[in-house]
């Protein structure tokens, strides 16, 4: 009978035994303890995603992870250099294999992720690995009006509408010959 399980997200999970019991997983995971993407962003210590888990197992016998998540996090706006709250949803959708004879078996379109040993997954890196994918290439206020009014105008007065040429340019003396 399926299930919606809530709360905090267990450390590790069996994606073969999500599908056989049909649990469906619904709970926040904290992003302190989320290195790689501490080092991507500002002020995550009090932080945390919204996650959703389940399985499937297809015919083949392949067990697909599907999920979706949500995190508000802190980046450096490259519009104003201020902090943003940069919103970031996303869904997944892995096929879990054991071996690399699993794996090959498998379309070329789907991503592939390779259980431990013991057939279990770290949720913490899935989740981390998936809010990094999702990060804004360039991040920026959600609304110009939100950005730091002090610093655009400094950035502003800053920026240069010409490029900037070298005053020596080794090859200057080349223009002046004459190719006949």
């Amino acid at each position: 009978m399926p299930g919606l399980m809530s709360g905090p997200l267990p450390l590790r999970l069996d994606p073969l035994y999500l599908a056989e019991q049909g649990i469906r997983l619904n709970g926040m995971i904290s992003l302190r303890t989320m290195a790689r993407l501490c080092e991507a962003t500002q002020g995550l210590a009090e932080r945390k995603a919204e996650v959703e888990l389940w399985s499937t197992i297809d015919p083949g016998g392949i067990c697909t992870l599907y999920g979706n998540y949500s995190a508000r996090l802190k980046m450096v706006c490259q519009r104003c250099l201020g902090l943003a709250d940069i919103e970031i949803n996303g869904s997944l959708d892995l096929a879990m294999v054991g071996s690399e004879a699993e794996a090959a078996r498998i379309d070329g379109e789907v991503e592939i992720y390779q259980l431990g040993k013991d057939n279990m997954f770290s949720t913490r890196e899935i989740i981390e690995d998936e809010l990094l994918l999702s990060l804004p290439y360039i991040p920026v206020h959600e609304n110009a009006a939100d950005c730091d009014a002090v610093m655009l105008h400094v950035l502003e007065c800053n920026r240069s509408d010409e490029p900037t040429r070298p005053e020596n340019n080794p090859f200057a003396i080349l223009k002046n010959l004459n190719c006949d």
